[in-house]
């Protein structure tokens, strides 16, 4: 059976508790070598997982011709010239979100990308949550009739100051909805963003005006003094003929239709996909590893993959846009 050979450059937090359990655990993935500027870490999961080639170097990492794919799982600033290096290389790519914290940066990365051929796959994985992937499907069945109203609110207790909240934290739900949405093109984005007395973003609320009369408002919030089980994170579609949500990493399904008797009657009803219910693996974990599967099966079978690198662009430009707006008190145009 061939296998990519791959090599994770950044082992960090997201790397150990997702990216290499994730890729060990698909039999066409083979992880070869591991990286990282922090010696300690590095040695304590090289012993972890038992990987025994390590480099605190990515430029030895990539320049090994037994390496097809490298995994990035830096901090975000230094995406870009790694992203960079290693298609250079000849080496296609998998990047933690965001693919970078500039639209330069990302627009670099495109057009190298273009030039070399090589896949480009930004990690926005929640567009590989079960509960997610039902949604949409039913959203273009047409259980709740045309659709016209995405509402996504997100707070966290964590986010990356240097990244900010729209870069680090609202790309998340910009690549989302776009999604959900079928990637239509953006109209316009309108924002009121709030700062702390240091000036960190601490809270934003976006909307977004996309072509077919579908729209979006985007929340995030920054709540460090709260607990995980006060936090909202939801999505919600409204329709002509009802509305179904669900929450951001928890697989239940709410629905209500406005021509269904039963739900006159009963109220709406709750569900969750067949997807959710492994006992051996929450659905965040479903949901990191799917999306490593889905860039490995690209590259065997030499299919775009998605949430590339223009995605990662796309989510930028609506932070991007979203600051403006909010700076310049006025709804910014020509995104695309």
């Amino acid at each position: 059976m061939k296998k990519i050979n791959l090599a994770i450059i950044g082992v960090g937090a997201i790397s150990d508790s997702a990216h290499i359990p994730s890729l060990f655990s698909i039999p066409k993935s083979n992880v070869v070598s591991i990286c990282d500027v922090d010696a300690k870490q590095l040695d304590f999961i090289s012993k972890q997982f038992s990987i025994k080639k390590t480099e605190t170097d990515y430029q030895k990492i990539i320049k090994d011709p037994s390496i097809d794919a490298v995994v990035i799982a830096t901090n975000a600033p230094a995406h870009c010239q790694i992203v960079l290096d290693s298609l250079n290389a000849g080496k296609h790519v998998f990047v933690e979100k965001p693919i970078t914290t500039s639209l330069s940066d990302a627009e670099k990365i495109i057009e190298l990308q273009k030039k070399t051929g090589l896949s480009v796959m930004v990690g926005y994985q929640l567009r590989f949550m079960p509960n997610h992937e039902k949604v949409k499907e039913l959203l273009k069945k047409g259980v709740i009739g045309n659709f016209y109203l995405g509402h996504m609110r997100a707070e966290t207790l964590v986010i990356k100051p240097e990244e900010s909240l729209l870069i680090d934290y609202g790309t998340h739900f910009f690549d989302l909805i776009r999604w959900y949405f079928d990637c239509p093109k953006i109209l316009s984005v309108s924002a009121l963003v709030l700062k702390n007395s240091e000036g960190v973003q601490v809270g934003a609320s976006t909307t977004i005006n996309f072509e077919g009369d579908k729209h979006a408002i985007v929340e995030t919030y920054w709540v460090p003094k709260w607990n995980w089980s006060n936090v909202n994170r939801s999505a919600e579609f409204i329709g002509e003929d009802g509305k179904i949500s669900t929450q951001m990493s928890i697989p239940e399904i709410k629905l209500w239709r406005s021509n269904s008797r039963r739900d006159q009657i009963f109220g709406e009803k709750v569900f969750a996909p067949k997807e959710a219910s492994n006992t051996y693996i929450s659905a965040g974990d479903f949901a990191y590893r799917k999306q490593l599967e889905v860039f490995i099966d690209c590259l065997l079978n030499k299919k775009p993959v998605p949430t590339d690198a223009y995605d990662g662009l796309m989510a930028l430009k609506i932070a991007d846009a979203a600051l403006k707006s909010h700076e310049k008190q006025k709804t910014i145009t020509n995104l695309e």
